[in-house]
């Protein structure tokens, strides 16, 4: 195995456990549903970035890791800060006491007192995606190619806006609203890469 192999497998292993987390969280609130109280915000939201994930492994990180190694410790950032993101997207079901019949977590509340680390991250995530388009397309054409890059495409746009308006905003229909927006970007992109 050359060493960009040994990179693409060491990139796989962190990638699914960051999905393992979203994975095993969805668990634990299932079986603790009768404790939890249910928003659409959160759950919605940690589909875009369990989205986020699957679409980085399955697009980006063979020609990140291929490469050169600051490129790909770059690409290995990513889904390390998503899985920061799964670790403060939801709440520990751990300190629920079962015994009292009337405990319950609030899940929105979880939400909404870790969104602002939650959605820096995010945007620190397309961040380190523009730096590294930049970066992998100027180092012998121009200066400006990764900026155009990364620019052309809409979504970008359309994930960036909605997450810096998701940092400041708190009322739930507005975060719905921007949870639905980038479900959308991922979709979409998740649609013109399979074509």
């Amino acid at each position: 195995m050359t060493p960009s192999d040994y990179l693409i497998t060491f990139y796989s292993v962190i990638a699914g456990l960051t999905a393992t987390i979203y994975i095993q969280k969805w668990g634990e609130l299932l079986q603790q549903r009768r404790y939890v109280l249910y928003v659409t915000v959160p759950l919605l939201w940690s589909f875009c970035f369990f989205n986020l994930v699957v679409y980085e492994w399955f697009t980006h990180f063979k020609w990140e890791a291929t490469t050169n190694s600051f490129m790909f410790l770059m690409a290995l950032s990513v889904p390390f800060l998503l899985y920061g993101i799964g670790m403060l997207l939801f709440p520990t079901t751990d300190m629920l006491d079962r015994k009292d019949k009337y405990a319950y977590l609030d899940y929105y509340e979880h939400f909404r007192q870790n969104k602002t680390w939650i959605m820096s991250f995010g945007l620190f995530i397309f961040a380190i995606k523009f730096f590294s388009a930049w970066f992998y397309n100027t180092e012998g054409i121009g200066f400006f190619d990764g900026l155009w890059q990364f620019l052309c495409f809409k979504r970008n746009y359309l994930a960036i806006v909605a997450l810096l308006i998701a940092l400041f905003t708190e009322h739930k229909g507005q975060m719905l609203v921007l949870g639905l927006v980038l479900f959308y970007v991922w979709l979409s992109t998740w649609a013109y890469v399979s074509i």
